[in-house]
């Protein structure tokens, strides 16, 4: 008993010890201070897919940023789920702001839950970088608020030239909110400019899933074109309802469209859909390729622009806290600052309000799957 009391005893001192090494072996890698980013996100809800994409490609970054030795500073990510919600998007940022006391957020993916947070970043000096939203309105929200995507403004004009080439009408479905509303706002002018006019406009709701009382509207147009501004799962939704009224005619969608819920939703009736993009899946840059190349090894499954976008945006904050430190000023000037950052998804420039301008190029869907369109 003696012997095998002292045996434990000594188990129990060995345990210890590796223990208290093993502790002061993560301390001593972990030397460097701490930035709390927020990231809200629609980690559930209609635009689950868009959060899964954010996060896969923000924890990349935050990965090889933390382990990067060279850094001063590492990151720690405080995710907030919005569920696509602006009202629910807005208590997060109050919760990340007055709680957590972060002065640096991603979020949101959509422009209403953008929009909704914009007002509480500005009041309190936050700053706050969308990566995926893209109603004009969030180009003069403040001066603390950037985006690393385009806006509708950018994509409108590429679109109603590209369309303008095809067809003199199109006719419109989309699902009613701050995107579709800027969307709009800024197409109509650029493609009537171009001796085109829209048909009809018709809005669903932001969860709706039946929008067959919307597409009979638009048949009895007799269309030829029609342009859908949704999300990914209601795009597809949308196609799928109008194979089954028998609506035969050529479907556009806009960018934000590309994704899995869309060609679960439509089926075979996505075939042959077009739309613009702001990310070239087949950019040859370094950075770019290397990126697909380790989003593949870790997912198994290409990369969409999303990801990327949010990569990127992960890594421009941390470069403007290496540089000027994490006060909230000098690292707003440090991202106003920032010009020809090479980055996975593209090159990054920011203006005067904060904003990117990206080269688009044209995708469409082929046995279900997502290319580069050719004529």
């Amino acid at each position: 008993m003696q012997a095998k009391t002292k045996t434990s005893i000594i188990i129990c001192i060995t345990l210890f010890a590796l223990l208290f090494l093993l502790g002061c072996a993560q301390q001593s890698t972990s030397q460097n201070p701490v930035v709390k980013v927020g990231a809200v996100l629609p980690l559930s809800g209609v635009r689950a897919d868009g959060g899964a994409y954010a996060t896969k490609g923000l924890n990349m970054a935050l990965d090889e940023i933390n382990s990067d030795s060279q850094r001063k500073f590492a990151i720690d990510l405080v995710f907030e789920d919005s569920e696509y919600k602006p009202e629910i998007a807005a208590s997060a940022m109050q919760k990340l702001v007055a709680i957590d006391g972060i002065k640096f957020v991603i979020g949101e993916w959509g422009s209403s839950p953008t929009l909704a947070m914009a007002p509480i970043a500005e009041k309190n000096k936050v700053i706050m970088i969308t990566p995926w939203a893209q109603s004009d309105e969030i180009t003069t929200a403040g001066d603390h608020i950037f985006r690393t995507q385009i806006n509708t403004k950018q994509e409108s004009a590429f679109f109603a030239e590209f369309l303008s080439k095809r067809t003199k009408e199109v006719q419109i479905i989309g699902i009613n909110t701050a995107y579709l509303t800027s969307y709009i706002a800024a197409f109509q002018p650029a493609f009537e400019k171009l001796g085109c006019k829209i048909g009809s406009i018709e809005k669903a709701g932001a969860e709706q899933t039946d929008m067959k009382t919307e597409l009979t509207k638009i048949k009895a147009a007799n269309p030829t074109d029609i342009l859908i501004v949704s999300v990914p799962k209601q795009t597809g939704l949308i196609l799928k309802q109008a194979k089954e009224l028998g609506i035969e005619a050529n479907f556009y969608a806009t960018s934000p469209i590309e994704g899995s819920e869309l060609l679960k939703a439509a089926g075979d009736a996505a075939e042959g859909l077009i739309f613009p993009y702001p990310y070239n899946p087949n950019d040859t840059r370094e950075i770019a390729k290397t990126y697909r190349q380790k989003y593949l090894a870790k997912f198994g499954e290409e990369n969409e622009a999303g990801s990327a976008i949010c990569y990127d945006t992960l890594y421009i904050l941390s470069n403007c806290f290496e540089k000027v430190g994490t006060e909230t000023e000098k690292a707003k000037q440090c991202l106003y600052d920032t010009q020809n950052f090479d980055g996975a998804s593209g090159t990054i420039s920011f203006d005067k309000n904060g904003d990117v301008t990206k080269n688009f190029i044209i995708k469409t869907i082929k046995n279900g799957k997502f290319v580069v369109y050719e004529e």
